[in-house]
């Protein structure tokens, strides 16, 4: 199922700029080109946004609902990441992430950023938890 970025894209996933080419029951891929306001001192990627990158397709990954099914939400509990390489400006980053375990109302998933030449970038995993869309907190 093809969606446009503003049916889950909202405020800060929004600003990212993250497009959905895909979101099924089997996992969500994403893309987003990264610009110069994206950039550490170093001139490389900043951390912080492949973490938001990450973040944002491991939690929309386990929030799939079937067609006609109202849409799920959730908030990260923990995320973990591994660094591998550094992309620049102008890159075309694509994240893959799915769903590998957990029940109704926690998930686990895991995810991987790659650039246009298929180099591994980075690595993620977090256990997340689903919220009602009128209670978006943490109180059950």
């Amino acid at each position: 199922m093809s969606l446009s970025p503003i049916q889950v894209s909202q405020g800060f996933n929004l600003m990212l700029g993250v497009q959905l080419l895909d979101w099924t029951a089997q996992g969500v891929t994403g893309q987003m080109r990264l610009r110069a306001d994206m950039l550490n001192s170093a001139g490389i990627a900043h951390g912080g946004v492949y973490c938001s990158l990450l973040d944002f397709a491991c939690g929309v990954a386990g929030c799939h609902a079937p067609e006609g099914e109202p849409r799920k939400f959730c908030v990260t509990l923990s995320l973990n990441t591994n660094f591998i390489a550094s992309a620049v400006e102008g890159d075309l980053l694509t994240v893959r992430a799915r769903r590998v375990g957990g029940g109704s109302r926690l998930f686990f998933a895991e995810a991987e950023i790659h650039n246009e030449d298929g180099a591994l970038l980075a690595k993620g995993s977090g256990a997340f938890r689903h919220i009602s869309p009128r209670n978006q907190d943490m109180r059950g």
